[in-house]
């Protein structure tokens, strides 16, 4: 196992500073655990865990994206994942969040060990508004996903957002599904659901 423990913004990996590289860790395919507890990352969390396919835990409970503005493909391919501490991370700047799951590993309920995503729980400091949530759970191993808390009124593309992917349950505000333009193909292929046992999305989003 490789465990990784980047200490704040002074602190490099392979000489580089993390504070300024997107997409630093990615395809570290040894990496299991990673923990970054006060970094100020300025660049971008584009594609930071990408391809870390035996990555379980990750622990960043103080890192501040100020001025991040794209998260996009940030746990890609993260197959294995079993915890994130986000607790008090913020994403204010946020707008990007495609793909940003796609792919991804469940995260056991610890009542009852089913893999799920609640956005409330993984990032509860956030404030992020995205704009862009293009495949965001794309592929992914949740089975349910619940993103009550998550302000998407302002997403324009939720196109294929958890197509492909074994999701049971999903949630999303009311509100802010009607706000949103695209969502073609936004649970295509997915087994577990239909306009039937979803509510508030067309028939046309499992097409």
């Amino acid at each position: 196992d490789a465990a990784f423990d980047i200490l704040p913004e002074s602190a490099t990996y392979n000489g580089i500073t993390i504070a300024t590289v997107s997409g630093l860790l990615r395809n570290n395919a040894q990496m299991t655990s990673v923990s970054i507890p006060t970094a100020v990352l300025k660049v971008s969390a584009k594609s930071m865990f990408e391809g870390c396919t035996n990555l379980q835990t990750v622990n960043m409970p103080l890192a501040t994206f100020a001025t991040t503005t794209n998260a996009s493909y940030m746990f890609y391919g993260c197959a294995n994942l079993q915890s994130i501490d986000m607790s008090a991370t913020t994403f204010a700047s946020v707008t990007n969040v495609d793909y940003m799951f796609e792919n991804a590993g469940g995260l056991p309920d610890p009542d009852t060990s089913e893999k799920t995503f609640i956005w409330g729980d993984v990032f509860p400091s956030s404030v992020a508004e995205p704009t862009s949530a293009s495949g965001m759970f794309k592929g992914s191993k949740f089975l349910e996903i619940d993103l009550d808390a998550l302000d998407m009124s302002n997403v324009v593309d939720f196109d294929e957002g958890c197509a492909n992917s074994i999701v049971r349950t999903f949630s999303m505000n009311a509100g802010d599904i009607s706000a949103i333009a695209n969502l073609n193909k936004a649970f295509k292929n997915c087994l577990y659901l239909n306009s039937n046992t979803t509510t508030f999305f067309d028939a046309e989003t499992f097409a």
